[in-house]
């Protein structure tokens, strides 16, 4: 997302961005493309027919127009690598944690008809989903109806990170990865129970206790 007071263009502000961070490379801006991001590089497929699509507030924007595009502050750069006509990438997932108190996540996007009349919401089947827990890796894929359920020591209350990868047969991505920093909140839960049956169990044992010592006070009164 862009603070842009320099009034730059999306070449400009991309070679910023690879300037300013550590963690990203983005490789052949200098000639009016984009090569390569970081390891991702372009070529991968059989038939070539694959590069990176840039689109501004959701609006593609061709690679004849980068170095002329001025950008405004606010603007959302969005860049992924992807087949040549970018036919049927899924770029909105839908993350439904409704039911991540029982581990349950299900995944969707909303797919226009031809017209563009109306939407559907459509399952998103087969995905690879990565679920972290204090930095240890758990992998999932999605079932029929796009959902996954989450293991019992996995699903601890916390912040947890996750994504999501789905490829096509040609070996570029179906579906864009969501952020790396995206995180899913989970409250008391699952992975909880543990310790809250050791919880429970010291209450038992308490209110146990308490009430043999009432009992022996009775008796000892008694006497």
């Amino acid at each position: 997302t862009t603070n842009n007071k320099e009034n730059y263009s999306i070449t400009n502000m991309l070679k910023l961005a690879d300037t300013q961070s550590e963690t990203l490379t983005v490789t052949g801006l200098s000639e009016g493309y984009i090569l390569a991001v970081n390891y991702d590089k372009i070529g991968q497929t059989e038939k070539g027919l694959d590069g990176f699509v840039i689109r501004v507030n959701g609006n593609h924007i061709p690679y004849a127009d980068l170095d002329s595009y001025e950008l405004k502050n606010g603007d959302e750069i969005l860049v992924y690598y992807s087949d040549e006509w970018n036919s049927g990438i899924i770029r909105d997932i839908i993350v439904d944690t409704e039911k991540i108190e029982q581990g349950y996540i299900r995944f969707t996007y909303e797919k226009p008809s031809g017209d563009g009349s109306f939407v559907t919401n459509e399952s998103i089947v087969g995905a690879t989903v990565k679920w972290y827990c204090d930095d240890v890796e758990f992998t999932y894929v999605t079932d029929g109806q796009g959902g996954i359920i989450i293991d019992k020591p996995a699903l601890t209350s916390g912040t947890h990170r996750m994504n999501i990868n789905l490829y096509n047969e040609d070996g570029t991505p179906a579906i864009l990865r969501l952020a790396p920093d995206y995180t899913v909140s989970v409250p008391v839960a699952i992975g909880d129970t543990a310790a809250l049956y050791v919880c429970a169990a010291v209450a038992v044992l308490s209110l146990a206790a308490a009430a043999v010592l009432c009992v022996s006070l009775k008796k000892k009164k008694s006497v």
